[in-house]
């Protein structure tokens, strides 16, 4: 689903945010990337969607390469969460925030009411249609925002500080959330129980490179690779 080949990435200043990263991802995985700030998990995941393109190396998705002539579909496949939806929301009322991409996609209006209508209704959200999202709490916000992406149906869901400044119970919540999904994720978090919860594999990034790569369960209890690399 996801091949990632000697991908190395300086920002033009100069920086190395990237450093030799190899990663294959398959159908279906989860997968947790963690690292202290400023090791490189941001940066790799707008790689993913073409936002950032390598100075060296490779990426495609389900076999496509990630360049200027396949780019549209790129976007189709690979649906990105930010960190603050309020970087995603930007429509009058919740409804239209979610039919934006449908309707860009030139789908019916009809067509575009019943998706719409069907993931509201899925997340429980459908009395919030006419609501201002920016007049929702932070958990209501990000629900929003990660409808407004599985309705387009993508193969790969990235998210990048998904639980981040969410108060207890909506952070259960979004974690419940994040569980039931089916398509491929990759998932950047300082937060490792919800890590711990949610991904079955687990990448440590540190100053642009992977550090470790194993299961979940045994990457966040390795008390000894955590302290190195600034996770505890």
């Amino acid at each position: 689903m996801i091949s990632i080949k000697e991908l190395v990435f300086k920002y033009p200043d100069g920086h190395l945010a990237l450093d030799g990263i190899n990663l294959s991802v398959s159908a279906g995985e989860s997968v947790g990337i963690i690292g202290s700030n400023g090791a490189g998990k941001s940066t790799l995941l707008l790689h993913l969607n073409g936002t950032l393109r390598p100075t060296t190396g490779t990426i495609s998705i389900s076999s496509l390469p990630v360049d200027d002539r396949n780019i549209r579909a790129i976007r189709r496949k690979v649906g990105m969460v930010f960190q603050d939806p309020d970087d995603q929301l930007f429509m009058p009322t919740v409804s239209e925030d979610i039919a934006f991409g449908l309707l860009n996609l030139g789908l019916p209006e009809n067509e575009v009411k019943e998706k719409t209508d069907a993931i509201l209704n899925r997340f429980g959200m459908s009395a919030y249609a006419d609501k201002m999202p920016h007049h929702m709490s932070l958990g209501e916000k990000k629900k929003i925002a990660l409808a407004g992406i599985l309705v387009l149906e993508p193969e790969i869901i990235v998210f990048d500080e998904p639980t981040a400044n969410l108060d207890l119970h909506s952070r259960k919540d979004f974690i419940e959330i994040l569980k039931g999904l089916k398509q491929t994720r990759i998932i950047a978090s300082h937060n490792l129980e919800m890590i711990a919860r949610v991904t079955q594999r687990v990448i440590v990034i540190n100053k642009g490179k992977i550090i470790a790569d194993g299961p979940a369960k045994d990457i966040v209890s390795d008390t000894a690779l955590l302290e190195t690399n600034g996770l505890m």
